[in-house]
């Protein structure tokens, strides 16, 4: 969860010079409608730069779709993990919100898109798992924890 934190978080400007550089170069502002910005990332030809932030987006989460239901029996069906994605990437959105807002302009971008996208990697990363539980016809629970024995 660290390295999730640190991506969609830092680096921050810290200090008036570094701010001000900032805001000067803010080129993105907040998308709360639903495919805005992949609709004008794919209209427009994907940018290298695109390119990873949709890949990034979709493969930020996609761990919690397989390590979540190992970890935690709850999470063993669809409904719940996604949930749990969507709530997960839900608030890191409006974390970035906060922080843009604290800093008065989107030194962080919070967009709906990135809910998608992050959502739609925990789903896959759920699918990865349920397809090697059921071929590998493995418990779970003793492939983490181990035998009670």
């Amino acid at each position: 969860m660290a390295v999730v934190l640190l991506l969609t978080f830092l680096p921050l400007p810290i200090g008036a010079e570094a701010i001000a550089t900032a805001r000067a170069t803010a080129t993105y502002d907040h998308n709360a409608v639903l495919l805005a910005t992949l609709r004008f990332q794919l209209d427009g030809g994907v940018t290298p730069f695109e390119l990873r932030q949709i890949v990034g987006n979709f493969l930020l989460l996609l761990p919690l779709g397989i390590y979540g239901p190992i970890l935690w029996p709850r999470l063993r069906s669809l409904p719940a993990i996604v949930l749990v994605g969507a709530g997960a990437s839900s608030l890191i959105e409006l974390g970035q919100l906060a922080v843009a807002t604290a800093y008065g302009f989107p030194v962080r971008v919070a967009d709906i898109d990135d809910v998608l996208l992050n959502t739609s990697g925990v789903l896959v990363g759920y699918l990865l798992w349920r397809a090697w539980a059921t071929a590998a016809s493995v418990d779970s629970d003793h492939a983490v924890r181990g035998s009670a024995d």
